[in-house]
């Protein structure tokens, strides 16, 4: 492939239709989108004028390797062993009180890569006053979730728990937006979407969120800086079938990819299982964001779909909803207010499921009949009340 890519013009909307409907034959009900779960009808013969969507704040994005610290030292040889398999930035959250930083990033050279390490609060910065981790400090990010202090907002559990994409945005956006009215604007944030299974939705979910994200700088009048990170997710994911896992993260990891992220985590399929993941199975992981950075040649993004006329409609509709959405949320003192919404779209979604209507290949459809190890699920994480909605499990 050439590095350095041809101009072409883009096809005029009428000479589009006209080969839709050529292509299409009798089917151009076809032409016509309907998502009753995500609440969108859309006549894909009526595009509208494209949004601005602003640019990513740098030209690449990053293999992104999360791990939760429960040992120091085995943390410290995985860390060591993904950045040497190709991970270019890290995201370290502890689930242990007082642990030791400087046994974790032991030879770990921060300053070369992303690091973002979540705190709970900003007392357990102090560790990072010592000599041995002053140095590395100035290199990490550190991220909070809560309190004046938060930089970190996250819509992951939202898409994991089976709320719509409108919901997703306009509960994560609210949460920034009473951020922004109660305190100061940071220096940086860092903003996570999960990734869902529907290609071209996820794509547009993407570029709508910066588009948003312009709408609330201008009504607060303010600048954000902010990197979109992309998390792949669980809920389509068979402990059963482990290669179909594969086939499903790589498609989500496109979709965020071409949707400009600025990161992108793509969590081992085995996270959430009883033996949690192990080496093999976190290495095929940061190997598909390697294919895709190396092989595919989609190191350097700059919004790959802009003009593409499917992609502009559901872009536009997307962020026309998530903002009304927003609005209408605005009257909201908690969270917990968007509950119905995320009854009610992840109600839809067990239904369409268990109706049959939804093919997973390796979970309701052609299970695994070959040998292989298969893991147990484990205690499933909730958010607002609700548990991760895992099809496998449903």
């Amino acid at each position: 492939m050439l590095k350095t890519a041809l101009p072409f013009p883009p096809t005029e909307q009428t000479q589009w239709i006209a080969q839709l409907h050529k292509e299409l034959q009798h089917q151009t009900e076809l032409l016509h989108f309907k998502d009753p779960i995500e609440g969108l009808e859309i006549d894909l013969t009526r595009i509208p004028e494209a949004l601005a969507i602003p640019p990513k704040s740098k030209d690449t994005w990053s293999n992104l390797f999360r791990y939760e610290i429960k040992e120091e030292k085995e943390a410290n040889r995985i860390l060591l062993a993904a950045l040497m398999e190709g991970a270019s930035a890290l995201l370290l959250t502890a689930s242990k009180p007082g642990c030791n930083w400087e046994q974790v990033l032991e030879n770990i050279e921060v300053a070369y890569i992303d690091c973002w390490i979540q705190l709970k609060d900003v007392a357990h910065l102090q560790q990072f006053e010592q000599p041995a981790l002053a140095a590395k400090k100035a290199h990490i990010q550190f991220l909070y979730n809560e309190g004046e202090a938060r930089n970190f907002f996250s819509g992951f559990e939202l898409q994991q728990v089976g709320a719509n994409i409108s919901t997703q945005l306009s509960a994560l956006l609210w949460q920034l937006h009473r951020d922004l009215e109660n305190n100061k604007v940071k220096s940086h944030y860092i903003f996570e979407l999960g990734i869902g299974n529907q290609y071209f939705l996820e794509v547009s979910k993407f570029r709508a969120f910066r588009q948003l994200i312009s709408r609330l700088e201008a009504v607060h009048q303010v600048t954000i800086s902010y990197d979109l990170l992309a998390s792949t997710g669980f809920s389509n994911k068979s402990l059963k079938d482990p290669y179909t896992n594969l086939l499903r993260q790589a498609t989500e990891a496109l979709s965020a990819v071409i949707g400009n992220c600025d990161a992108l985590s793509i969590q081992p399929y085995d996270a959430l299982s009883t033996e949690g993941p192990d080496d093999f199975t976190r290495r095929m992981a940061l190997n598909i964001g390697n294919l895709i950075q190396e092989e595919a040649q989609l190191k350097t993004t700059a919004d790959p779909l802009k003009d593409a006329h499917v992609v502009e409609a559901l872009t536009t509709a997307l962020t026309t909803q998530a903002w009304e959405a927003l609005i209408n949320a605005d009257q909201y003192q908690d969270i917990a207010a968007f509950s119905p919404l995320i009854s009610a779209a992840r109600e839809a979604r067990i239904a369409k499921h268990q109706a049959g209507q939804q093919i997973l290949i390796g979970v309701n459809q052609f299970e695994n009949t070959f040998e292989t190890k298969i893991k147990q699920w484990a205690s499933i994480p909730t958010h607002l009340g609700f548990p991760y909605l895992i099809y496998e499990r449903v």
